[in-house]
């Protein structure tokens, strides 16, 4: 880390202008495409006039010192060193010039963020040289994290397997996730101009459609007013337009009962012939109309009787036993037929259940679809009240005062 013939080239490319010292787009391209980057640096910075520390000569000369300094023994620890890199270099106002010149917007807060975690792994090292091995095995933990946890939608969804990926907005753009929180939305509009706050409404923007199901905003509630970005992001309520979700959720409620109640007969009716239920069921209703052949004989003796005669046609009319003998026989005809559903549908439970199963497990899923609907509008009606609730409070007290 703090050895510079060991930087690389492209490294060095990007380093070397910040803070500007105005070296050319070419010279920074040669020094890239060399293969000791920092002896061309050196090369260079003979060539070049100047000290200060926004010249190359100057560059050379306070790293060349610095890299003394810290491998000099009885030197400073590694927390005063890294605030005289700092120091030396003016990091501190470089990175704070940038951000004041992007009016914030940028994702500038990153360089600020490496600085702390340097100084805390500086304030826990004994040397220079611990602090740079602790801080390269972070550097090559942090690049195997990025290689096997790719915030990739395609490989997420391959491994089956859930992630979370914390950032900011600015450097998610290009990309897009299942899901995305964004939490406690709130930025300061107070200072901005016209072209700022359309900005800040575009980041927003860009933050919400990187989300691909669904979008999560929270709310700080101790804040008297909720953001106009996020209510810019709601529906206006409409008039009358609570009374039509208290009045749909209660009919979504009745619905949910009737559907409850049917979905759980058809499923009583899956088990009980899957467990053999239906069956023994249908034996004992034979059981209790009785057995083929008695049933056939009382029948034909009936049938009999009828056909044997006796009395006139008249005679047995007005007697009234032929009504009571036809009565009889219809009675027993009808057991009879009762009898013959019964063993087939018997027969149907013991060899081919699926012929019942089949079509009442399609039932069962059509009504957890109707079910899980139902339950989907329920909540979606309950979150559309609480965003007018929360966002567009006036609408309630205006509601209050006309009742």
């Amino acid at each position: 880390m703090l050895e510079p013939s060991g930087v690389t080239g492209s490294q060095l490319r990007l380093l070397i202008n910040r803070p500007n010292r105005y070296v050319s787009n070419a010279d920074v391209q040669r020094i890239s495409e060399t293969a000791q980057p920092w002896e061309s640096v050196k090369q260079l910075a003979r060539e070049k006039r100047g000290l200060g520390v926004d010249s190359l000569p100057g560059l050379v000369s306070r790293v060349r010192s610095l890299n003394q300094e810290a491998h000099r023994e009885g030197g400073p620890t590694p927390a005063a060193l890294v605030t005289r890199i700092v120091d030396e270099f003016e990091l501190e106002r470089f990175w704070s010039d940038r951000r004041s010149r992007t009016n914030g917007q940028q994702d500038d807060a990153r360089p600020a963020r490496v600085l702390d975690s340097i100084r805390l792994l500086a304030r826990d090292s004994t040397s220079a040289t611990q602090l740079t091995r602790a801080w390269d095995k972070l550097e090559q933990k942090e690049q195997g994290d990025q290689d096997t946890a790719k915030d990739d939608l395609s490989r997420e969804e391959d491994e089956k397997r859930d992630q979370v990926v914390i950032g900011t907005i600015h450097s998610s753009k290009g990309r897009e996730y299942r899901s995305v929180v964004l939490p406690d939305y709130d930025a300061d509009l107070t200072r901005c101009r016209p072209e700022q706050v359309e900005e800040e409404r575009r980041v927003l923007y860009v933050g919400v459609t990187r989300a691909r199901d669904a979008v999560l905003l929270t709310i700080d509630r101790a804040k008297e007013e909720v953001h106009q970005f996020i209510r810019e992001l709601a529906l206006a309520p409409e008039s009358g337009e609570l009374p039509r979700l208290a009045k749909s959720l209660e009919q979504l409620r009745g619905e949910e009962q009737n559907l409850a109640g049917e979905a759980a007969k058809v499923a009583a009716e899956i088990g009980a012939i899957e467990s053999g239920a239906s069956a023994k069921a249908c034996r004992q209703r034979l059981e209790e109309i009785g057995l083929g052949e008695e049933l056939t004989r009382s029948m034909g003796e009936i049938e009999g009787e009828l056909a044997a005669g006796g009395l006139s046609k008249f005679g047995r009319q007005v007697s009234g036993k032929q009504s009571r003998l036809e009565h009889e026989l219809a009675q027993l005809r009808a057991q009879r037929d009762r009898a013959e559903e019964i063993s087939n549908e018997l027969r149907i439970l013991e060899s081919r259940p699926e012929t019942y199963l089949v079509p009442l497990r399609e039932k069962a899923a059509d009504l957890q679809r109707l079910l899980a609907e139902n339950r989907l509008n329920q909540v979606r009606n309950r979150d559309r009240r609480a965003e007018i609730e929360l966002l567009f409070p006036s609408t309630l007290k205006k509601r209050e005062k006309r009742h």
